[in-house]
């Protein structure tokens, strides 16, 4: 469950080794396309915006296994494992009673 969290960190942890051998060198390919090294405001934002984004995707709150259970992305077992993860309770319907009360 973390693991996808460790190589992301694990990746901007690396580019911040590697930033200063590379900061003001432009790699040039062909005559018309240059690669130019990021700098450190776009990258503190694009790791920022991939921290919660995979927040999201990875971590959801009880609501949204409800909705991922009834879309069908989810399967009975998979939802109430990410169900008592995400805080919910246990129950004996499972999933089932939580997502689908009664009325």
């Amino acid at each position: 469950m973390y693991f996808y969290l460790f190589i992301f960190l694990l990746i901007c942890f690396f580019y911040w080794i590697f930033y200063p051998l590379i900061e003001d060198k432009n790699i040039k390919i062909t005559r018309k396309i240059k690669i130019y090294s990021l700098k450190p405001a776009s990258l503190v934002l694009i790791c920022f915006i991939l921290f919660f984004v995979i927040g999201y995707w990875f971590f959801p709150d009880k609501v949204s296994v409800c909705e991922r259970y009834r879309s069908g992305f989810y399967n009975e077992k998979k939802a109430n494992d990410m169900y008592i993860r995400a805080g919910g309770r246990g129950s004996q319907f499972g999933v089932k009673q939580a997502c689908y009360p009664f009325k």
